[in-house]
Parts: C-alpha cells; sequence; structure tokens
C-alpha cells in the first residue's frame, strides 16, 4: 500500500459476504444467506466446472448480527493496516434483509 500512497493514491478494502451465491466446492461449507432459498442455475468460475447452486442455510438473527460483527472488524483491520477506507459490496443475497421480518 505504500507505493500507492507514495504516488498518491488511495487504497480501499472490498469486503463482501458470498450469501447464497457460492458453493461448498469452494467454502467447505454450506452457503448462508438470510433465508433457504436457493438460486437457480450455476455458480461458474474459470477454474472449476459449473456447480448448480446449493440451498444455503438460513441464518439465525443472531449468526446475522455475529457477521455485521466481523463486517466491523474487517473494516477496523483493513483501516490498521493502512488501508484508506473500506467498500461493501452489498449483493449475492446479502444477508441484512432477515432483520426486517421481526
Amino acid at each position: 500500500m505504500s507505493s500507492v500512497h507514495e504516488r498518491g493514491g488511495f487504497f480501499f478494502a472490498q469486503l463482501w459476504h458470498q450469501g447464497r451465491n457460492t458453493h461448498s466446492f469452494l467454502t467447505g461449507q454450506q452457503p448462508e444467506s438470510s433465508y433457504a432459498v436457493g438460486l437457480s442455475g450455476s455458480l461458474t468460475c474459470a477454474t472449476i466446472p459449473p456447480l448448480p447452486f446449493e440451498t444455503p442455510k438460513a441464518m439465525t438473527k443472531e449468526e446475522i448480527s455475529a457477521t455485521q460483527l466481523d463486517f466491523v472488524q474487517a473494516a477496523i483491520n483493513a483501516v490498521s493496516a493502512g488501508c484508506d477506507g473500506i467498500e461493501i459490496h452489498a449483493g449475492n443475497g446479502c444477508v441484512t434483509s432477515a432483520l426486517d421480518d421481526s
């Protein structure tokens, strides 16, 4: 990052949760999302054959809150490591929607 800063640039970390748009083949665990509804189609990646999307595990409100705290800690870590800021990628089955179902 220092070479970016030396040239007057900025360095941002992008934080994201893959949600239901991933596969256990890649992560080693069942995908998690705010509800247990899978995507239709397949996950495609240049290095592996297409994999049908799996039904994600529906996260509890406690798990969603813990994930939100993970985002906070990741942002703190990124800034501590020298990033100028963070960007939150809020796509791919973002987990916050389940909090609306109180």
